[in-house]
Formats: structure tokens, C-alpha cells, sequence
């Protein structure tokens, strides 16, 4: 979550919406705010950032 926010995204913790499962790193998105697709693209960008800050491999 640190590192999306530092790459301009904001996640929220998937945990509580995962009440029943066990633990695991999870976090929700939404999207609903976003004004078309170039701001859902642009975010997806500048969580690809976040994971590469975090050297989590991405396809």
C-alpha cells in the first residue's frame, strides 16, 4: 500500500474484505471514481511502478 501510494494510488487493505479466508496480502481497488479509461490505464501504470519498487514480477 506504501508503495502505491508513493506512485500516486491509493489501495486499501483486502483483509476485511476477505473475513472468512486466511490471511494473505491482499488489497482492494476501485475504481468507480475514475473519469474514463485513461485514468484507470494511468493507474495501472503507476501501480506497475509500485510493484517494480517492490521487485514484484509482473507479466
Amino acid at each position: 500500500a506504501g508503495a502505491a501510494l508513493r506512485a500516486g494510488v491509493a489501495v486499501a487493505s483486502g483483509r476485511p474484505s476477505f473475513a472468512a479466508e486466511p490471511p494473505a496480502a491482499h488489497f482492494r481497488l476501485s475504481f468507480a471514481a475514475a473519469a474514463g479509461t485513461g485514468d484507470i490505464a494511468e493507474g495501472i501504470r503507476r501501480l506497475r511502478t509500485a510493484c517494480t519498487e517492490l521487485a514484484v514480477p509482473v507479466d
